[in-house]
């Protein structure tokens, strides 16, 4: 119905005239309350528009606050972002210093690495060097004593030789002085007896016996009695026994002296 009473509203002015009075009334009263509605209408849309603006505008007002908030918040963050990247930047520096400082020290001791392993290389080797000469010198101080052992051995033989050739001279001029020929002048004794103490510097060779001087008679009759081949090979054996015992001390006092310089 209504929308038949807006089309009637949309004749034009001709058609109204040609309208009836009743009609006519009748469409100015339906006007009336089509302007009615419509002013109704407006004034709800009014009234509901005025309360969406007022939340609209609390909204907002809301809304700018929370943006405000959010500014501030964010000029916060902004400053700390940038203290942050300050100190990032402050950090690094320190960093790169650390870094060179490390690196340095990495090289230095790397440099003192390479000269330690350098020494603790010629260290080995002059370990190397001592240990073999200590086994040289071991195996030299055995063949040393294996040495003086058998030189010692050597001279006990010597010394066993000469204490019986003395014995045999003692036995000769005892004989000797028995038969009224000669007197001895000297005896040899035995080393392990009474033998005279030998300086290292003094030669054995240069002791000799000395002979007893007796009466020109006397002189005379033992040179005639052992002018023969007896005396000479006694005096003969003599010197031989004499000559070894020189070199066996000079053996010996080499010996001393090469053991005593490979202990030190």
């Amino acid at each position: 119905m209504v929308k038949s009473n807006e089309n009637d509203a949309g004749l034009g002015r001709d058609a109204l005239l040609l309208l009836p009075p009743e009609k006519l009334i009748e469409k100015i009263l339906h006007l009336k309350i089509l302007y009615d509605e419509r002013v109704e209408e407006f004034d709800e849309f009014r009234s509901s528009s005025k309360e969406i603006e007022l939340m609209q505008d609390a909204e907002i007002g809301e809304l700018q606050k929370e943006a405000n908030l959010l500014r501030g918040e964010n000029q916060r963050l902004k400053m700390l972002q940038e203290n942050a990247q300050e100190r990032v930047q402050n950090e690094k520096k320190e960093w790169f210093k650390d870094e060179e400082k490390f690196k340095r020290r990495i090289a230095e001791l790397t440099n003192e690495n390479a000269v330690l392993r350098s020494k603790v290389v010629q260290l080995e080797q002059q370990n190397d060097i001592l240990e073999r000469g200590e086994r040289i010198n071991q195996q030299t101080l055995q063949d040393i004593e294996k040495e003086l052992n058998d030189r010692t051995e050597r001279q006990i033989m010597l010394e066993t030789e000469l204490a019986e050739m003395s014995a045999t001279a003692d036995e000769y001029y005892r004989l000797k002085k028995e038969l009224g020929i000669v007197r001895p002048c000297a005896t040899v004794e035995p080393l392990r007896i009474e033998r005279p103490r030998i300086e290292p510097h003094i030669p054995v060779s240069s002791i000799r016996p000395v002979p007893c001087l007796e009466t020109k008679d006397d002189l005379n009759q033992s040179g005639e009695a052992l002018t023969g081949g007896l005396h000479s090979t006694v005096n003969r054996v003599v010197r031989n026994l004499l000559s070894k015992l020189d070199r066996l001390e000079t053996l010996l006092s080499s010996a001393k002296t090469q053991s005593a310089q490979t202990t030190i």
